[in-house]
């Protein structure tokens, strides 16, 4: 394991780990687990390592989420508390990035479009957080651009689709909500470029 929390942030991971022990509502237990604990930044570097290494395994991905969004930007625009992956094949994506330190936080059922969820992080009180939202490519449809991230092309969301999710998207944090509109706002503005340009971000093309 590479990553080692300072004190402060061990502390608060910790205390997260008691929060969701306490016999309150997960509503109740979500709220004050935000207040409490926050994941360490997700740092540009460590994006284009994990990319390095599930190409390197041979995994189909996508950045997606607020990394997402700065891949289409081609510059980061906010710190990011965790990287989002829409993934082919999560064991497989789970074994390569197991070589990064990465290991299971805790698993989400949903039947949303793309609401499943696999957390990984790189350290089991406080990590970086990985987010793998798993689909399949014989059912999904789903369009996808190439983004940018430190001089590093990468695949990612095409712009449409990452627009669909952050409409879609309700917490009852509202900072969190203040910065999915903001986000929002900047991917409406990249859409609009897009348009104007006649291609939209990076080459296009659609799962099948």
């Amino acid at each position: 394991m590479s990553y080692r929390p300072g004190r402060l942030m061990l502390l608060r991971g910790y205390l997260n780990i008691l929060i969701w022990r306490l016999p309150l509502p997960a509503r109740v237990l979500a709220r004050l687990s935000a207040t409490a604990y926050r994941n360490p930044s997700f740092p540009a570097s460590l994006v284009r390592e994990v990319a390095q290494q599930l190409e390197a395994a041979g995994v189909e991905y996508w950045i997606s989420g607020g990394w997402g969004l700065d891949a289409l930007l081609g510059e980061q625009s906010r710190t990011h508390d965790d990287l989002d992956l829409v993934v082919v094949g999560a064991a497989r994506a789970e074994a390569a990035l197991s070589d990064l330190g990465f290991s299971l936080w805790y698993r989400s059922r949903s039947d949303a479009p793309m609401g499943a969820r696999i957390v990984l992080r790189d350290h089991p009180v406080a990590g970086h957080a990985i987010d793998l939202h798993p689909i399949d490519s014989a059912q999904d449809q789903l369009s996808f651009s190439a983004g940018m991230i430190e001089g590093k092309s990468v695949p990612c969301l095409h712009v449409d689709a990452q627009i669909a999710l952050h409409s879609g998207y309700r917490n009852a944090n509202y900072r969190k909500r203040r910065r999915d509109r903001a986000d929002a706002a900047l991917l409406q503005r990249i859409a609009v470029s897009g348009e104007r340009d006649g291609g939209g971000a990076g080459a296009d093309e659609e799962v099948r």
